[in-house]
């Protein structure tokens, strides 16, 4: 049996594949747990608090907690039979702004972790002293911008669409979008072209910058230690050798300036090839950010597009937009569980949830 429902079209209802079904609980299911810990992380350590990007993750974990949220009431929906609600039902649109909504909070928020990034390398000064202000009202104004586009992107728009004429199934926004090809084109350019785009550019601009600022500080640094030290520590070795040979410390010294200039070119060599080595880490980083964002709303939206050009029907939608859910499962990961301050809480975490565990059990076993 390859669906849990019977297709009755009648009734409007959708067959949704058992794996399909049982993946939006695990995905629901994998987002709450693993956002939880990141919001729980962020609660209970006063350092992961005091660094103003942190306060982005906590919203991103947020957002992307709510998705899983989301994810779990899709699988209740599929197994109560996976049926679509009459046009114009109050209880769809509600679910689909809350849907909406918080996948736009979750774009949104990883995109000003990226800009919070572009400013910490541009200028790390005035990054220090409102760096935490500027979080938090970043914080509310996006949540606030973004439940505004989505209450007009769902209500306000598609009743204007229905007064000039446009043909628009209103109701099908719970499952997968109905709107007329105009909308889809809007919608795919404002929610995932102008999104994908904006990701690309910051990476770019945080490596040249960082790159420029990493080339003038060894620079400088060359500039300021580097002939003076060579200088003294040729003068020192010529000192040694003339009172040791009277006079005859000319080719000594010589060869001792070679040498002392070689071994600082060489350790000068090697702090740049560490130096950019670092930089190439961070543009592979960056690189895999924006990969998992485009892999997983990028079919989405190209099934959204080419719907009626290719007849796709609601269950691949309906798969494809459980790809993009998965999106919140692994932004954890790549965001909170690659700091060490947040591994550190974890472990911490972990290993009194153990002990928790643990001893109660060797009290009953030596009971």
């Amino acid at each position: 049996m390859n669906s849990m429902n019977s297709r009755n079209d009648s009734l409007g209802f959708v067959d949704i594949p058992v794996v399909v079904t049982y993946l939006h609980l695990v995905f629901g299911v994998l987002a709450v747990v693993t956002n939880t810990l990141v919001v729980v992380a962020y609660a209970m350590d006063v350092s992961i608090r005091r660094i103003p990007a942190n306060f982005f993750i906590l919203n991103l974990s947020l957002a992307d907690g709510l998705i899983g949220v989301v994810l779990i009431f899709r699988f209740s929906w599929t197994i109560d039979g996976a049926q679509i609600s009459p046009r114009g039902d109050v209880n769809c649109l509600v679910r689909g702004l809350a849907n909406y909504f918080v996948n736009l909070v979750s774009v949104l928020f990883v995109i000003t972790i990226s800009w919070d990034r572009l400013q910490l390398v541009s200028d790390p000064f005035k990054y220090r002293l409102r760096g935490r202000r500027r979080a938090y009202l970043l914080s509310v104004a996006a949540w606030a911008y973004t439940a505004c586009y989505a209450f007009i992107a769902v209500f306000i728009i598609p009743y204007l669409l229905e007064v000039f004429g446009r043909d628009i199934n209103t109701a099908g926004i719970c499952v997968f979008s109905a709107l007329a090809s105009e909308g889809l084109y809007i919608a795919a350019v404002l929610d995932f072209c102008v999104p994908s785009v904006m990701l690309i550019v910051i990476s770019t601009l945080i490596i040249i910058r960082l790159r420029r600022v990493t080339v003038a500080r060894l620079v400088l640094q060359h500039n300021e230690t580097g002939p003076v030290a060579v200088s003294s520590e040729v003068e020192s070795s010529s000192n040694v050798v003339t009172d040791a040979t009277h006079g005859t410390n000319s080719a000594s010294s010589n060869a001792t300036a070679i040498h002392t200039t070689e071994r600082v070119n060489t350790n000068r060599k090697e702090e740049f090839q560490k130096e950019f080595k670092k930089i190439h880490r961070l543009a592979r980083t960056l690189f895999l950010f924006v990969s998992v964002y485009v892999i997983c709303w990028l079919p989405t939206y190209i099934a959204f597009l080419l719907r009626d050009v290719l007849s796709i029907g609601p269950v691949i939608l309906h798969t494809f937009f459980l790809l993009g859910g998965f999106n919140s499962v692994m932004n954890p990961f790549l965001y909170a569980f690659r700091s060490r301050k947040f591994q550190y809480r974890l472990r911490k975490m972990f290993t009194t949830a153990v002990g928790i565990i643990y001893l109660p059990l060797q009290c009953l076993k030596h009971k």
